[in-house]
């Protein structure tokens, strides 16, 4: 069942034309690192079919029927929609539920949704301000404002606030530990990053590393700057202003009533999750409706102000609005904040948001003085099937392909950019550097275009490919004569070579496996066949080889099962007990293969067996010290989170 809920009658604040001419270029989706394949439309009526289909009611009804439909197919619960253009709000609706259980209906001024990542906006706009009123310089290395902790530097190069609001400090990122379950637990805002702050992985302003402790340092900045706790100062300054009653990091009890509720689906069934807290909210969270966003946005889209009241210096808006980085002239880039996103030939600004059991998404079309917001209760990238949708829809691109013909007109040597990249960042020194394994891209060709992300690209400068279908491009870095990175959009991903590659990885891992498996087998099996002489150590000695492999496949099954089972946002609070119990295992077997070390000495000393099994045995035990090594080089030794 889905109820659609609107409020285009509410009291709102915002001028309502009773007609309206949307917008040129709407919905947009956060490619966070990968292309979205479109959504199908799903049948819409004639109605849209006009010369004004981007009027408030071909909108609407778009809206209503792609909800309708995609709300059921993609299992989620509930959705809230604004969408304003300049200082006019053109539609604000919600639909199917806030909370199954209680059946509230998802209601754009009442139901209070998870935020996410679009706290980074919030922060951005606090460092903007503090910069519009002396307080900091934008250029300045962040030293000069940091009193209460110390960042630790690998590089000369200067860290900025420009840097960090366009994520080109250098630091690496990290997902582990950022949430609490219960408000107590939270430790405070300094201390934490001074604890937890990643290392630098480039040097400050080379290539864009999204990362949420980066933005948090800057809203810590903010808070040392202005001598109040960034929560307040973002109450005081921003929210105050803009009149966004309903937003807030932390719920008071009759807030808490109100917020809409998370949910995962599986076998079924929706489950919920429950609340919990962020250590660093200016980079990761906060709470609010469809209803405070769309006074946000018209603020941003107003040059700084709503209403009258101004949270930001009109050109320093501009600037806010303006890319700020790219990693090539021909890709997409930074503004402070926002990320620029390319779809259907159209370049905008997006800025998506997460949650546990929530999803938003910011879309800014400053040149259409067009914004929305999208947010649902259920963790599943459904925003970028309504870009898709919509995009498709309502500005649909023509396609430009390229023939082989064409594309073979100029020959380029390849070679230099084949093989396989891994995306940045990816967490370098904790746990969680084992999802890396699985985001890594693999370029290859066919005849003279290049294959990756799903589609081809064909030469159009040195180092610049384009997508055979559109506008878009890739682009490469080289460094010391060597292709050493990959962009797309915002995105860059580093090449690897020789043991650091996907193919090379499992390779390993099945070595492995067959050197752990085999003692199993062979000690399960009574062989190596007993000797006349010393058959009674020649049996013992069999089980030990034979319990190493077989703690090491253990390991290897279950951690792998317990991986691909395991909800993302169980990492949110650290590493899961479950995969700390797991983890001990490779510090036990280390300490077996001690002892495998000494029996294969006596094996050699005393003769042990035929020369083939003593080879055999020794191979397997040089196996077992090189996946200790294997496994530290994925942080898998201990428990690194």
């Amino acid at each position: 069942m889905k109820i659609f809920f609107s409020r285009n009658d509410s009291k709102r604040s915002l001028r309502r034309p009773a007609r309206r001419r949307l917008l040129s270029g709407l919905f947009t989706l956060l490619a966070v690192f990968l292309e979205c394949p479109a959504w199908p439309v799903f049948g819409f009526s004639d109605h849209i079919q006009e010369k004004n289909p981007l009027a408030k009611e071909g909108i609407e009804v778009f809206a209503d029927q792609f909800f309708k439909d995609a709300l059921a197919k993609e299992y989620v619960p509930g959705a809230v929609f604004v969408l304003v253009k300049g200082q006019d709000l053109i539609l604000e609706k919600g639909y199917g539920f806030a909370d199954l259980e209680r059946q509230i209906p998802a209601d754009p001024d009442e139901s209070i949704f998870r935020a996410g990542s679009n706290a980074k906006l919030l922060t951005t706009i606090a460092v903007l301000q503090a910069s519009d009123r002396g307080l900091v310089d934008l250029n300045a290395d962040i030293d000069n404002y940091l009193k209460s902790i110390k960042v630790r530097r690998r590089f000369p190069q200067p860290v900025t606030l420009r840097r960090l609001l366009t994520h080109t400090s250098g630091f690496d990122d990290r997902f582990l530990s950022q949430h609490v379950r219960r408000r107590e637990d939270l430790v405070p805002f300094g201390a934490f990053l001074e604890k937890w702050m990643p290392l630098q992985i480039v040097p400050p302003g080379k290539i864009i590393i999204y990362s949420d402790f980066g933005m948090a340092l800057a809203g810590l900045i903010v808070q040392e700057v202005a001598s109040v706790p960034y929560e307040e100062y973002v109450r005081t300054n921003i929210f105050e202003p803009l009149e966004m009653r309903n937003s807030h990091f932390v719920p008071a009890p009759e807030e808490a009533k109100r917020l809409a509720t998370g949910y995962k689906f599986g076998k079924g069934k929706f489950s919920p999750y429950p609340y919990d807290f962020l250590q660093i909210p200016a980079g990761s969270g906060f709470n609010t409706t469809a209803a405070d966003m769309a006074h946000l946005m018209t603020a941003v889209l107003g040059g700084g102000a709503y209403h009258g009241r101004r949270v930001l210096e009109e050109a320093t808006t501009k600037e806010f609005l303006s890319r700020q980085f790219m990693p090539h002239s021909s890709l997409s880039g930074m503004a402070y904040g926002f990320e620029e996103y390319e779809y259907n030939n159209q370049t905008f600004l997006i800025k998506a948001g997460a949650a546990a059991g929530f999803e938003c998404l910011m879309a800014i079309f400053p040149e259409k003085n067009i914004g929305f917001w999208l947010s649902y209760n259920r963790s599943s990238g459904f925003y970028w099937k309504y870009l898709a949708a919509f995009m498709d829809r309502f500005f649909p691109a023509e396609k430009k392909s390229v023939s082989p013909e064409e594309a073979e007109k100029e020959k380029t040597d390849l070679a230099p950019f084949l093989g396989y990249y891994r995306h940045l960042p990816y967490s370098v020194n904790t746990f969680q550097k084992i999802a890396s394994l699985v985001e890594q891209v693999k370029v290859t060709k066919r005849g003279n275009m290049l294959q990756v992300f799903g589609a081809e690209f064909y030469p159009d400068e040195p180092l610049l490919f384009q997508r055979s279908y559109d506008t878009r491009h890739i682009a490469f870095q080289v460094e010391k004569n060597k292709v050493r990175y990959l962009f797309f959009g915002k995105s860059a991903y580093e090449r690897l070579s020789g043991l650091g590659t996907f193919p090379a990885q499992v390779g390993l891992l099945a070595i492995f496996a067959v050197f752990f498996a085999t003692p199993v087998i062979l000690a399960l099996s009574g062989l190596p066949k007993k000797t006349l002489s010393r058959t009674r150590l020649e049996n013992r000695i069999r089980w030990i080889p034979a319990a190493c492999g077989a703690l090491n496949l253990i390991f290897l099954g279950f951690l792998g099962l317990r991986l691909m089972n395991l909800d993302v946002w169980e990492f949110a609070y650290g590493i899961p007990t479950g995969i700390k119990i797991l983890l001990a295992v490779p510090i036990l077997t280390g300490l077996t293969a001690i002892l495998y070390g000494i029996l294969i000495y006596l094996m050699w000393k005393r003769r042990l067996f035929s020369v083939a099994a003593r080879i055999f045995y020794t191979d397997a035990w040089l196996a077992s010290l090189f996946f200790i090594i294997f496994l530290n080089s994925w942080n898998l030794l201990g428990w690194r989170g």
